[in-house]
């Protein structure tokens, strides 16, 4: 599958065999094939549960091909995915959800 990927420079075209583009709103990062998976929200998980590649291809139940190919692809494009997660924390909160949980009392 080829991609063209939006940037501020000229557009690239880049090979996935593991990810894929999706129709969206505001969305513009790429999805995990067969999912329905942004990319970002796969690292942001692996993030805050400390997941490797492998703990998180197995929490997922996906190749660790894949999980690489998703690694790699928000290494190349971390700012599109920056801004598609601000998108959707605006687009929440405009929903009355409260994002960050309240302060603790002490």
């Amino acid at each position: 599958m080829t991609i063209s990927t939006p940037s501020t420079s000229p557009p690239e075209t880049e090979e996935y065999q593991y990810l894929e583009r999706r129709p969206h709103r505001w969305r513009k990062q790429l999805y995990l094939k067969g999912r329905n998976i942004p990319v970002g929200h796969l690292i942001y998980d692996m993030r805050a549960n400390q997941m490797s590649p492998e703990a998180a291809a197995e929490n997922y139940d996906l190749p660790l091909a894949q999980v690489r190919e998703a690694l790699a692809y928000y290494a190349r494009h971390l700012d599109l995915v920056e801004q598609d997660q601000v998108a959707e924390r605006r687009y929440l909160e405009s929903m009355g959800l409260a994002i960050d949980p309240p302060p603790v009392p002490r």
